[in-house]
């Protein structure tokens, strides 16, 4: 239906670069799945953060772009965001929900699937991503991590515990589970902007 629809109303070259562009990921994704869906995340969340730096305010409020800092961003997704995503919905998530792997599965195993993932899997998953961000940006100073995530972690949640429960429900209840992640990702881009605002706010009294 949605070919359908895009045929319709989309000049062909453009329809054929996107078909194109979505079959290769689609191969790519069936062949390399954490390596694929770490360039899509790393990709979305430097997006993000170069977004929230242009539209919102650089760092410490300036209007300069911080390249390193959406580098950063993008490199802590790659290597800390998507591989536990990719875990959590590929195996682990899988083995605690009997059929969560189904499509359209029942509603039951819907709540549940999205209960664990939000009590559970989240807090750790952004906890671990703050962690991380800020060892990176002090150079490896670990004195800061256990203020930072005292005072940034539970509005992170706040943000998430409000987007995060209702994207969910579509995407188990609906989307197949090897684009689950790329779902979340889409869904993740507006949220990452207020996100990377809170990951890279100024030390202040962190010291």
């Amino acid at each position: 239906l949605l070919f359908h629809l895009m045929a319709t109303h989309t000049p062909r070259p453009i329809l054929y670069h996107f078909r194109h562009v979505w079959l290769r990921y689609v191969h790519q994704l069936e062949a390399h799945p954490l390596r694929t869906n770490a360039i899509v995340t790393a990709g979305l969340l430097f997006t993000g953060d170069v977004v929230a730096q242009t539209f919102i305010g650089g760092p410490n409020g300036h209007e300069q772009l911080d390249p390193v800092r959406a580098l950063r961003m993008g490199l802590v997704g790659a290597v800390v965001q998507a591989p536990a995503r990719h875990v959590w919905y590929g195996r682990v998530l899988p083995r605690l929900i009997q059929n969560s792997n189904a499509i359209k599965a029942k509603p039951k195993s819907v709540i549940a699937q999205v209960a664990l993932d939000q009590v559970l899997f989240a807090p750790l998953n952004f906890a671990a991503f703050l962690s991380c961000n800020e060892l990176l940006a002090r150079k490896g100073d670990v004195q800061t991590v256990p203020k930072k995530l005292q005072r940034d972690w539970f509005p992170t949640m706040q943000g998430v515990w409000t987007v995060f429960p209702f994207a969910n429900l579509f995407n188990f209840g609906l989307v197949p589970p090897s684009h689950r992640v790329l779902v979340l990702n889409f869904t993740s881009f507006f949220f990452n902007i207020y996100f990377t605002l809170i990951a890279n706010r100024p030390a202040g009294d962190l010291h």
